[in-house]
């Protein structure tokens, strides 16, 4: 017979170590997650505004309301013609993005908040949803900063920017793999509904 180590035996040493690690692993997760978009959110106030995000905290000189609204309006202005009206389209389809990005923003950060009163075994499919959204949220930010080329491009991007957005593509990856490891931790004896095993015969 071939004898399990002792990491891989459920012992209640181990379970109990499981249990502790993975809880807080999920606070963590959560409660990064949660404030960080939450916060933004409420920063900004681009739900109610687009140029809310005059309030962006890499937007160090700052401009005011009236000037964002000058920039967006003036835009269209580059193009001559039909194309002019196409691109006032295009302005308004992106106030549209920003306002909805803040909504999802806000609700995110408020259900990663009331996630924390859940018992963290519970969380288990929460924590998933929420590991993919802030890998994809970290590969974005990576991806503005310089350092993730293979996931797209902004031709609008700046010095100022990619630098500031570093350190938030670092922070979102840890919310991340906490996310996922305290997923990966969950004793699926104790919460059987939170994940999905597939058995092969």
């Amino acid at each position: 017979s071939v004898t399990m180590p002792v990491i891989m035996q459920q012992t209640p040493e181990v379970m109990r170590k499981t249990k502790s690690t993975g809880a807080m692993l999920s606070n963590i997760g959560f409660a990064g997650l949660g404030c960080l978009f939450f916060a933004t959110a409420i920063r900004m106030q681009h739900v109610w505004d687009p140029c809310g995000i005059v309030s962006h905290p890499t937007l160090k000189a700052g401009l005011s309301v009236a000037e964002c609204n000058t920039v967006f309006l003036h835009a269209p202005t580059a193009l001559q013609g039909e194309k002019q009206g196409v691109a006032k389209d295009l302005v308004a389809v992106a106030a549209t993005t920003i306002r909805s990005e803040a909504a999802m923003r806000a609700g995110l950060g408020l259900g990663g908040i009331y996630s924390l009163y859940l018992p963290w075994q519970k969380r288990a499919p929460l924590a998933f949803a929420y590991g993919v959204i802030a890998l994809l949220q970290a590969f974005v930010q990576a991806n503005d900063a310089g350092f993730a080329p293979f996931f797209g491009n902004s031709a609008w991007m700046t010095v100022n920017v990619a630098e500031q957005t570093t350190k938030a593509a670092l922070l979102t990856l840890v919310c991340s793999a906490c996310l996922f490891a305290s997923w990966a931790l969950t004793p699926a004896d104790e919460d059987k509904s939170a994940k999905t095993s597939l058995k092969l015969e």
